[in-house]
């Protein structure tokens, strides 16, 4: 007889997990869904950034929309995310609740995979923990979510560490018509896991370029991209230790 619930206890379980809206899912595509990320990085770096995947579940198209809640924010840092649209940094504790506007709601195609949510905290030399919960949501069945916490270490360095920035990036020529972009990079140490990653306005990676360990100049081709303002980040680990906006025109 237990044997029989626990069969009936799995299957109830499985069909559960395949009635989630969405699945999330980090770079290494491991399923995420309700499960804890962390993301460590330098209290002095610009930006610490967890970039996940949205992979719609079920047989129709629905609208999903976005939603965070500040779990644990530390006092004298920001906080901001991108999803059908990037948001401006604001302080924490400004807003504990924040619901993406209707502008950031996106259709979801059954099977349809996006790139473009990325969460972002702003340390402001500030070590401690600051954890975010995700939430995604059908806007016809708002009470349908999946949600991910996001956790943020940021971690304090010497002072000869601290004495000069972890990453510089330069771009040239920006504006730029369609023409590669001539990219000059500097960074503290090489590191494995270091690229230039390029964003739409949207918060959708168009363009990834691994930097090796000696390497200080790339070329980012442009002429497939739109004309409008992009980002131009150096990243490592997660963290974004540098950005650069660029415009391109036609």
């Amino acid at each position: 007889m237990n044997a029989r619930y626990t069969v009936f206890a799995l299957l109830i379980a499985s069909l559960g997990a395949k009635a989630q809206i969405v699945n999330i899912t980090n770079s290494q595509s491991q399923v995420v869904n309700g499960q804890e990320v962390t993301v460590t990085g330098d209290a002095n770096a610009a930006l610490l950034t967890s970039s996940l995947y949205t992979t719609r579940n079920g047989s129709t198209s629905i609208n999903v929309n976005v939603k965070r809640y500040e779990l644990n924010a530390q006092a004298g840092t920001q906080n901001y995310f991108c999803w059908g649209v990037c948001y401006d940094a604001i302080p924490a504790g400004t807003l504990p609740f924040w619901s993406a506007g209707q502008e950031a709601m996106l259709p979801m195609a059954p099977g349809a995979t996006l790139d473009n949510f990325h969460a972002y905290h702003v340390p402001l030399g500030n070590a401690g923990i600051s954890t975010y919960r995700y939430v995604w949501y059908n806007t016809a069945a708002p009470t349908d979510t999946v949600y991910v916490d996001i956790r943020f270490e940021a971690t304090a360095v010497g002072i000869e560490e601290v004495s000069r920035p972890a990453a510089q990036i330069q771009a040239y020529p920006n504006p730029t018509s369609g023409n590669d972009l001539q990219l000059e990079v500097s960074m503290d140490r090489a590191s494995a896991g270091t690229q230039v990653v390029a964003y739409d306005m949207l918060g959708g990676a168009v363009r990834r370029l691994a930097i090796g360990a000696q390497q200080n100049r790339l070329l980012l081709p442009t002429s497939d991209w739109t004309p409008g303002v992009y980002f131009v980040s150096i990243e490592r680990n997660g963290a974004t230790l540098a950005t650069r906006r660029v415009v391109v025109t036609r």
